[in-house]
């Protein structure tokens, strides 16, 4: 069974993603984004965050860059890397 955090996660990332659009926006999102990448990746390593990312790109179809901003946030976070 799914973690049933997965579509809140990806929600919380579209939206930081959605306003990383304007400069001073940007390390706002970065900072957030990766307490939540830190979040998953104690709760379930690389694989849930593959997850969560998947569910990001799935639900950003609106919002194609979003999954380029979490991908370059979670740079270094587990075994993540961009």
């Amino acid at each position: 069974m799914a973690d049933p955090r997965i579509d809140q996660w990806a929600q919380k990332l579209l939206i930081l993603a959605e306003g990383s659009s304007r400069v001073q926006d940007l390390a706002i999102g970065r900072e957030e984004a990766r307490i939540i990448g830190e979040e998953i990746n104690t709760a379930g390593g690389f694989d849930l965050m593959r997850e969560v990312a998947r569910r990001t790109r799935d639900l950003g179809r609106k919002q194609p860059f979003a999954l380029g901003y979490v991908e370059r946030w979670w740079n270094g976070i587990g075994g993540w890397r961009s």
